[in-house]
């Protein structure tokens, strides 16, 4: 038994009132990853593509890219300039809407 409203007792389950529920809503989120540390490999890549863009060499960013992700040698030249370029749309569209799974998603197609 319980007091409801104005003190007066009410057993659960009466079917008398049915339960007040409060208006406010919770939006939960939750995003598979491949990676355990999901959050630290997004930083990393993006570390290093600014790192890249903010270099002072007079290189395309294609080559600038080498020195964070050496297996990018692996890959032909054109590859290289179509990587760079996926890379960055895609940090860009993903930084729109703050969801970087797809960022790993290109970036991991890429190294494979």
């Amino acid at each position: 038994m319980f007091r409801g409203r104005g003190g007066a007792r009410s057993t659960i389950g009466s079917g008398s009132r049915a339960p007040r529920t409060s208006s406010r809503v919770a939006t939960v989120r939750i995003f598979a990853t491949p990676y355990p540390d999901f959050g630290e490999v997004v930083v990393a890549v993006i570390a290093s593509l600014l790192g890249a863009f903010l270099s002072t060499d007079d290189l395309p960013l294609a080559e600038r890219l080498r020195q964070p992700f050496p297996w990018i040698e692996f890959l032909s030249p054109d590859s290289r300039d179509r990587f760079a370029e996926e890379l960055v749309s895609v940090t860009r569209a993903c930084a729109s809407f703050g969801q970087f799974t797809r960022l790993l998603i290109v970036f991991e197609a890429w190294r494979s």
